[in-house]
């Protein structure tokens, strides 16, 4: 926590000139001398794009900084290189996500050098940091579908928001799908009729998951009090368990990406309910490996859970099935001999 206070301080420091964003923090605001915008416009793909934008919002947050421009690149030297790396760490971050950061932050400050707003050394001091090694298999927490049926009895109710919740929490376990495809799932993307979901993935590989009776029956619940008008499935309820209805007044399709919950918004509420806390770490993608573990474990095909997840090789599909030693335990003492 100290090192996060002295980086946060570091990177606070007043007569250092830096960008500021005009709108949200996911808005890149059009400066050809800024660093972060040189960066971002650069990479070719949206999608990597999106990913950099993501992930510079997220080191954004892990310094306490509220938008992406309140840190001073000018500034982001060797010490505070690592120092990131260590409030990273301290964070329980996976190593390849580390370097992905690290990775990230060089490029932004590349084109910090490239607009002469730093010096050859101060860059490659930073790019002399040593990052975890990538690639180190990491131990991830799944939930039982027994535990995650006692988990969702505190949605049990009428209100509005325990109605989104509990289709929040059915979907993740039901359909398997990834934070930003849940907050991005449109109405246009249901086909309620015959119990699929059609929507876009990661890469904008587009593909369809089917609901169980169950999932359908939570999402249907949620779709009673917030309507089938078009726009963002799921929607902010504010305290007084109101529905932001801000999206109907949305002159075109675009527009209605702006009513969409944060990704964020979808980790925080495994924090608000007991899925993250001291003793546990059942985050949205541990919710999508408990899915493809549960489907595993029911002899259902590799393959298929690899269409399912939107996995372009079963060798991904593999990393995310998680084999207890209760399990292997039985291997030996049954097949063995």
């Amino acid at each position: 926590m100290k090192e996060q206070h002295r980086l946060v301080r570091i990177l606070n420091q007043s007569n250092i000139e830096h960008y500021r964003a005009t709108k949200s923090a996911t808005y890149i605001t059009v400066d050809p001398q800024c660093p972060i915008y040189s960066y971002i416009s650069g990479l070719r793909k949206k999608s990597s794009q999106d990913t950099a934008r993501a992930v510079l919002q997220s080191i954004a947050r892990h310094l306490n900084q509220q938008s992406i421009y309140d840190i001073r690149w000018t500034k982001f030297d060797l010490n505070t290189m690592n120092q990131l790396v260590t409030v990273l760490e301290i964070a329980n971050l996976a190593p390849d996500t580390i370097v992905l950061y690290g990775a990230i932050v060089k490029g932004v400050l590349r084109k910090a050098y490239l607009l002469e707003q730093i010096s050859q050394l101060q860059y490659d001091r930073v790019c002399s940091v040593n990052l975890p090694l990538g690639g180190t298999k990491r131990s991830h927490q799944i939930i039982s579908f027994a535990d995650f049926e006692v988990f969702l009895q505190q949605f049990a109710g009428h209100t509005n928001a325990k109605r989104r919740n509990m289709a929040i929490f059915s979907l993740l376990i039901g359909c398997g799908l990834r934070r930003f495809e849940i907050t991005k799932l449109m109405i246009s993307n249901l086909d309620l009729a015959n119990s699929r979901l059609r929507f876009s993935g990661k890469g904008g590989k587009v593909r369809q998951v089917s609901m169980h009776p169950k999932t359908l029956a939570q999402l249907e619940r949620w779709l009673e009090v917030r309507g089938n008008q078009d726009g963002p499935v799921f929607l902010r309820v504010y305290k007084n368990d109101a529905i932001d209805n801000a999206y109907l007044k949305a002159s075109a399709s675009k527009e209605l990406g702006e009513f969409c919950l944060s990704n964020h918004s979808i980790y925080k509420l495994c924090q608000k309910f007991g899925l993250i806390n001291q003793t546990r770490h059942i985050a949205p993608h541990s919710i999508r490996r408990s899915y493809a573990t549960q489907l595993y474990n029911n002899r259902v095909d590799l393959k298929v859970i690899a269409n399912l997840m939107g996995h372009a090789s079963i060798k991904t599909t593999e990393l995310y099935v998680n084999i207890s030693q209760d399990q292997m335990d039985e291997a030996i003492h049954n097949n063995l001999f």
